[in-house]
């Protein structure tokens, strides 16, 4: 596959890494939550896409994943909160989780 088939997971990747690398050193600068909202935003719609052009039947932990993404950037970028939001991103994280481990 070429690097345009997967640039919503290299996006996926950085997102992740960058992530990560904040949490453990802390790291502050300005706008932070405005581009990680985003690049997870572009993540999931780029992911969604290739979903919906795949010739192959549709992965639901993909799809998961995706919707999750899209959330997260959008809760992200919109401070936007409903109660129990937390805990259905973080039950449909686990469902996509699972479902891509066991290859559904």
């Amino acid at each position: 596959m070429s690097i345009v088939n997967n640039i919503g997971f290299i996006l996926l990747s950085v997102w992740l890494v960058g992530s990560g690398v904040i949490v453990i050193f802390g790291l502050e600068f300005p706008s932070r939550s405005l581009v990680m909202a985003f690049l997870a935003i572009i993540a999931g719609i780029l992911i969604l896409f290739r979903i919906r052009d795949s010739k192959a039947s549709i992965n639901l932990g993909m799809l998961l994943l995706s919707l999750w993404l899209m959330l997260t950037g959008l809760f992200g970028l919109f401070g936007a909160a409903f109660p129990a939001g937390t805990i259905f991103l973080a039950v449909l994280g686990l469902g996509a989780g699972v479902l891509l481990l066991i290859g559904q």
